[in-house]
């Protein structure tokens, strides 16, 4: 369950959770704090239903083996296939931009070597580190399950102590006044600024510029901030797809748990993260860099605004912030390739063609070290062609997957309908699961959870600041829905002419 839990915990703060919260400056009335405190409470009710549905049938394949049981093949499978097994390659190369910008750069710059950090932030360098990534989670996760865990299990405690480490230089060291000097000086004496004023050129350059923030208190005002950290704060239950291989994935208590602890514990590091930044540069410096990076201009776009790299204009310790950096970046590199590739998408393609809805060598297990290895090198040709195209944006590419997170949100709300109608659609199984026995308590949580993704999708659709309401990617996206199903019906009746009833399959649960 500790694996299980690390795996789920990928969106660490010091990575994915920096880089979105960095685009909180477009709303600038908004209390990121009370945004972070409600996503936390609402995700629970997220973690509960899953909960509820895991150790009811835990298989490889999760989200995709309960749609197509509980809601039916075709529905389950036009859910499933865009989401988790066409966007999922490209979140590689899309969870990179952030890894570029708030370790690998700045872990380069730490060492005053601005030519290299600017390759990492170009998509020549974004393109170079999702090749690096395929090829190392290729590694680890084409040798075994064991192999990988190994594997994660120092380099995430070495990244926590790394992030807990910065939470206690930021609280007990931050002054905002050595912060402004460090800043002054390492502007000055590594990116070559003119004078030693960048600090308050930062600050001068977004208020000449409009910017104007505001630490309020307003639950109301707060809301809008949401749909924005859902982007790394909505995957606490993404090793549903590989409960069918996790020990003690039929205790309610050990899933909810191994789900809340990639929730609560991170999203409460969070908060101390950002509320110790803004103790040590102050928070109006810390929203002005922000606003210099993301077009405002100025000195703040010398450099990506990166809280992990606040630890040395703190302290000036090189040796601690290349720790801190150096295993947040291999722990990112570790999950990510893996959690957005190689594992996730392989066994949902491993259920699928278990199910005879793909080609039955997706579902091969390598003899000596059972994982899918055809699945694999077909993610990893995907993925680098998907990565090529987004990095040096070719026709136009990169606009097609702003609707990604959207899709895998669909799949969430699909996966709370079958936790509500299930004990309906299914009294058998249900009465046999673990589950059964706290009532009603994951069709309420799931209920709850429907409410709140409703309120995600109206501000994602309403609100282009989010950049998800773009009409060529939801033709797009809404293309491969088709395309999903044009692959079931043309699979369907490709069996049915090999004398195999596909529809008779989904009215079972897949063995273990």
């Amino acid at each position: 369950m500790f694996d299980v839990m690390a795996f789920q915990s990928y969106a660490q703060p010091f990575n994915l959770a920096t880089y979105i919260v960095s685009l909180a400056v477009f709303w600038p009335e908004s209390n990121l704090i009370i945004a972070i405190v409600l996503m936390l409470i609402f995700e629970t009710f997220h973690c509960l239903y899953y909960s509820g549905l895991i150790p009811t049938m835990p298989r490889a394949g999760g989200d995709y083996v309960w749609q197509t049981r509980v809601l039916g093949p075709a529905i389950g499978f036009f859910l499933i296939f865009p989401g988790w097994l066409l966007c999922l390659p490209m979140w590689i190369t899309l969870n990179n931009i952030a890894y570029c910008q708030q370790l690998i750069a700045p872990m380069f710059l730490l060492f005053g070597d601005v030519k290299t950090a600017a390759f990492i932030l170009s998509g020549t360098g974004l393109f170079v580190v999702t090749i690096i990534n395929l090829v190392y989670s290729f590694i680890t996760c084409g040798f075994g399950m064991k192999l990988y865990a190994w594997v994660q299990k120092p380099t995430y405690i070495l990244a926590l102590i790394g992030l807990l480490a910065a939470i206690f230089v930021f609280f007990a060291y931050g002054n905002p006044d050595v912060f402004a000097a460090n800043f002054n000086r390492f502007y000055h004496d590594v990116l070559g600024y003119e004078t030693m004023t960048a600090y308050e050129d930062v600050l001068k350059t977004a208020a000449d510029g409009g910017l104007a923030v505001s630490m309020n208190w307003d639950v109301v005002k707060a809301t809008p901030l949401i749909p924005l950290i859902v982007f790394y704060g909505l995957w606490p239950i993404w090793g549903a797809p590989m409960y069918g291989e996790v020990r003690g994935a039929t205790s309610v208590s050990k899933t909810f748990i191994s789900t809340m602890m990639a929730n609560l514990p991170l999203n409460i590091l969070a908060i101390l993260v950002f509320t110790g930044a803004w103790k040590a540069a102050r928070y109006e410096f810390f929203q002005a860099w922000n606003w210099g990076w993301w077009g405002g201009g100025g000195p703040g776009a010398l450099a990506p605004p990166s809280i992990p790299f606040y630890t040395y204009l703190v302290t000036g310790s090189v040796a601690l912030t290349f720790f801190i950096l150096f295993f947040n970046t291999w722990a990112w590199l570790h999950t990510n390739g893996a959690g957005n590739g190689y594992l996730v998408v392989t066994r949902m393609m491993f259920a699928m063609s278990f199910d005879r809805l793909l080609p039955s060598w997706f579902a091969s297990l390598s003899t000596k070290y059972r994982v899918p290895l055809f699945s694999m090198v077909w993610t990893a040709i995907l993925a680098s062609l998907l990565g090529y195209l987004y990095s040096f944006n070719i026709g136009g590419f990169s606009v097609l997957f702003l609707d990604a997170t959207l899709t895998l949100l669909v799949g969430f709300c699909a996966t709370a309908i079958v936790a509500i109608i299930l004990p309906y659609r299914k009294p058998e199984l249900w009465k046999a699961s673990p589950a059964s026995k706290y009532g009603p308590l994951f069709s309420i949580s799931a209920i709850i959870f429907l409410g709140y993704a409703a309120m995600i999708f109206y501000y994602w659709i309403k609100d282009p600041l989010y950049g998800v309401n773009n009409p060529v990617s939801a033709v797009f996206l809404g293309c491969i829905y088709i395309a999903g199903l044009i692959v079931y019906f043309s699979f369907k009746y490709y069996r049915k002419s090999q004398g195999i009833n596909v529809s008779k399959i989904f009215q079972e649960v897949p063995v273990e």
